[in-house]
């Protein structure tokens, strides 16, 4: 895994191992508090639609991704001379009540020779709220 998908997927389970509820002494709050707005300086990397690129396998097949809600968007272009067929995989931080957990998702789609296209991939958190996704990697072949 590259290293900064590393880095992602340690920051969102220290995030989600630190809310109240996962091991906290501290009563919860007896009201709800707002949600924050995403922090851009490097705070909270859950679900900021951040267009990050991708490796592809491919050196003719050039991709960027953009994840928010469970959901990532693969935007590439096929330089090929050939139709090339790509696959997308996500990693899906959840959130419920008292438990954390991982949900992934794929995506698989051939492009024509010269064409750009999207590829998308989700995960199902069965009910359970999105604390952040992250592609996990793609291959073009």
């Amino acid at each position: 895994m590259p290293m900064f998908l590393r880095a992602a997927v340690a920051a969102l389970t220290t995030a989600i191992l630190t809310l109240p509820g996962c091991g906290s002494a501290a009563p919860a709050p007896t009201k709800p508090t707002p949600e924050p707005s995403p922090d851009l300086g490097g705070g909270d990397v859950s679900d900021v639609p951040l267009a990050e690129p991708l490796e592809t396998g491919n050196d003719c097949v050039t991709a960027e991704a953009e994840c928010e809600g469970g959901m990532c968007t693969a935007k590439l272009q096929n330089d090929c001379e050939v139709p090339v067929t790509c696959e997308l995989n996500v990693l899906v931080m959840c959130r419920g009540g008292t438990d954390t957990g991982e949900a992934r998702g794929k995506g698989r789609d051939t492009f024509p020779a010269g064409a750009d296209g999207e590829l998308q991939a989700a995960g199902d958190c069965e009910g359970r709220a999105v604390a952040g996704t992250i592609p996990e990697n793609m291959s073009c072949r």
